[in-house]
Order: C-alpha cells, then structure tokens, then sequence
C-alpha cells in the first residue's frame, strides 16, 4: 500500500492508501483493490490501540508466555548453556595456568 492524495475539490483534499501494485503496473493487476481513506486506517489503529491498551496485562501474559515457550523449546537456548559451561570450564583453566 501507497499513500495518495485526492482532490475532492480545487481547494480540498483527502489522503488515501493504495495498492502499490495497481499504481505501478495497472489496475487490472489488483482488481479488487480499492482506495482506503486514511481516516479509516486511522481510527481502526486507535481503535485496537485502546483494546490493547484496556488488557495491556492480559496481552502483556499472553506475550511473556509465547515468549517463553519458544525459548523452552529453542536448541538454541541448551547449545547456549552448553558453550557457557565449555567457557567457564576453560577459563578456569586457564586461571590454573596462570597461577
């Protein structure tokens, strides 16, 4: 999506989005592409801002929890304890060797 101007009038305006595609290359490449008024975007950002807003800490759990579920599954994470220990282990060595 692309953000356009239209006149309403000689002396009015309005912003809309477009589709990129229609613009660029036709508007029989998006057929079913319609112009959105940026009011529109608008209030139904505001609109899930304040949902999201209201149950900040339910989304906040809901996020956290996702989060956490990835790492647990996530080799990454037991490579990383893996190469920690490995590290530890050879700086301690290391420490040995240098009195």
């Amino acid at each position: 999506m692309t953000r356009r101007s239209h006149n309403q009038t000689t002396t009015q305006t309005k912003q809309v989005w477009k589709c990129r595609t229609a613009i660029n290359f036709g508007i029989e490449n998006c057929p079913h592409s319609k112009s959105i008024d940026e009011a529109i975007i608008e209030n139904a950002f505001l609109e899930m801002f304040h949902l999201l807003a209201d149950n900040f800490d339910d989304v906040l759990d809901s996020v956290i929890h996702s989060v956490e579920e990835t790492l647990s599954n996530d080799e990454s994470a037991v490579k990383l304890q893996r190469i920690d220990k490995t590290l530890s282990l050879m700086e301690s060595k290391r420490k040995k060797l240098n009195f």
